[in-house]
């Protein structure tokens, strides 16, 4: 009989030392949900003391109660494991009112033990919903895409729903341990997968920290780069310097202010805009004036083919004039829709495939109608006489037309 109560006391005894076991590693998780720095090894999340601040204001869906209720029954469960371990170290003996104790305290860590983890998915996924709803307020509010982070969290949310899963089938029918059986089957089987739950869980609230992170982290970059950028404005002035200053000044407080500290940049960042956007009003007028100038000129030179009209055949003269007009209507649509800030007018005006296809057109009819017709002795007659002045040159050629006479 003694050997008996000796087997059943080891038995209970294992089965307690599981759930230590496992109810400290359920409290470092929880330690993990609190936003404990101790609890986490050699991870680091700059943006968690503003995760906490804000997951505590968020009154309507009781986000942080969850968490506090859920940390309050490990609390309990390990204070009351502690009980019943200082019980089993006061009993050295084998006795009957120990043996009773034990197995009924046991029972009863255990059954606190799954009903934690059934709470563990609901703490994950009030976690992994106020992040979601921290990036909607970064995409609306700051106008930054967050793509890449927002999936990442859909992936995490998407695994908390597997995990659930897999605590309500490994929960749902643990109502205490009655048969020896029943009791080495949790002391052999559900151990390791209630660890392995519990190391998912812990997974799941570093990779969510850590994009929560990652996410602030890159909002900070987009607005250092910002601030790069207007000081490379042609427009940066004592104005842009000064309220640059005060964006920087934000920004930098972002791992405890974390939203806050960029919604205080905006107020500065409107400021340079305005300043900016009415600087470049003027800017853009200036370079349209310009660019209307030299593109009326253009058209202007063009438009100065037409008085060949009397001097070359008919239907040269028309099919030269419709070619021009294809150049002057290619022209005027780029001045229409050139973004001028963006690019330079002028290299893309001379560089625009339609205006060139439709020049090298007119060019050569025009020059057919007029230049193509001379031959090669009168352009170097005319060469000689108008270019090459001071020069004594002799040109012999058996034509004697009147040009090559004149010349």
């Amino acid at each position: 009989m003694a050997e008996d109560n000796r087997i059943e006391k080891d038995d209970w005894q294992t089965i307690l030392g599981e759930l230590a076991e496992i109810s400290q590693e359920l409290n470092q998780l929880s330690e993990m949900t609190l936003g404990n720095k101790d609890a986490f090894e050699d991870d680091e999340f700059p943006a968690l003391i503003h995760f906490i601040k804000e997951i505590k204001k968020e009154k309507k869906s009781q986000s942080w109660e969850k968490i506090e209720e859920f940390a309050k029954l490990i609390k309990e469960n390990l204070k009351f494991l502690d009980e019943t371990q200082q019980i089993k170290l006061q009993n050295k003996m084998i006795d009957r009112s120990f043996i009773g104790v034990l197995p009924k305290n046991t029972t009863t860590i255990g059954n606190n033990v799954m009903e934690i983890l059934n709470h563990i998915p609901i703490v994950l996924e009030t976690i992994n919903e106020s992040i979601r709803a921290m990036f909607i307020d970064i995409k609306l509010k700051l106008g930054f895409p967050i793509v890449k982070f927002e999936k990442e969290v859909l992936d995490i949310k998407h695994q908390i729903e597997l995990l659930e899963e897999e605590v309500t089938s490994h929960t749902k029918l643990k109502k205490g341990f009655g048969s020896r059986d029943e009791q080495m089957i949790y002391t052999q089987a559900f151990r390791e997968t209630y660890l392995e739950i519990i190391e998912k869980s812990q997974n799941y609230i570093i990779r969510d920290y850590k994009i929560h992170s990652k996410a602030f982290e890159d909002v900070y970059d987009r607005f250092t780069n910002k601030m790069k950028n207007y000081r490379e404005s042609p427009a940066y002035d004592d104005f842009i310097k000064e309220n640059i200053k005060e964006v920087e000044k934000a920004i930098d407080n972002w791992p405890t202010e974390g939203f806050k500290a960029f919604t205080k940049a905006l107020k500065f960042i409107r400021k340079i805009d305005i300043r900016l956007s009415d600087t470049r009003q003027t800017f853009i007028q200036q370079i349209k004036t310009e660019l209307d100038k030299d593109t009326n000129e253009l058209v202007s030179t063009i438009e100065s083919l037409w008085t060949l009209e009397n001097k070359i055949d008919s239907a040269t003269f028309t099919k030269m004039k419709e070619a021009s007009e294809k150049v002057i209507s290619s022209v005027k649509f780029f001045v229409r829709t050139i973004d001028v800030v963006a690019d330079d007018p002028h290299e893309k005006l001379i560089n625009n495939p339609k205006i060139l296809q439709n020049a090298t057109e007119m060019a050569a009819i025009a020059f057919d109608a007029t230049y193509g017709v001379i031959e090669a002795d009168d352009t170097i007659g005319y060469l000689c006489r108008q270019v090459l002045t001071e020069s004594e040159i002799t040109v012999m050629s058996t034509d004697k037309d009147f040009l090559q006479l004149n010349f």
